[in-house]
């Protein structure tokens, strides 16, 4: 948990039901496929990015699952995967690299 956090010893009882019981149904009813992007293409659409977004963004996201020390790999490993997916394809992966607000967080300045 991140010292100091605003909030941060709810995260555990917030954050984990909420990820808990949403990516159970993408990951166990189909949503999420085991090799490739959600809508069969080539290249990753709008619900793959949200994936992406929900797991590896900066803040909220990733600060939230890091406070509720919620492991997506080990819980999700479909789902993780993905966006992992999402997160290497070649323009995803250029503007990954030059995003000053992807990967940041709030340390209480304007993102």
């Amino acid at each position: 948990m991140e010292p100091g956090a605003t909030n941060a010893s709810l995260a555990p009882s917030v954050v984990t039901p909420l990820y808990d019981r949403y990516l159970t149904v993408l990951e166990n009813d189909g949503y999420i496929p085991a090799t490739g992007f959600v809508n069969g293409k080539a290249y990753p659409t709008g619900a793959d990015l949200a994936v992406l977004v929900a797991i590896k963004s900066g803040f909220p996201y990733a600060k939230a699952l890091r406070n509720a020390e919620f492991d997506v790999a080990a819980k999700f490993p479909k789902t993780a995967a993905l966006a992992e997916r999402a997160a290497q394809y070649p323009a995803v992966a250029a503007y990954l690299r030059t995003s000053k607000t992807f990967y940041k967080e709030l340390d209480g300045a304007h993102v």
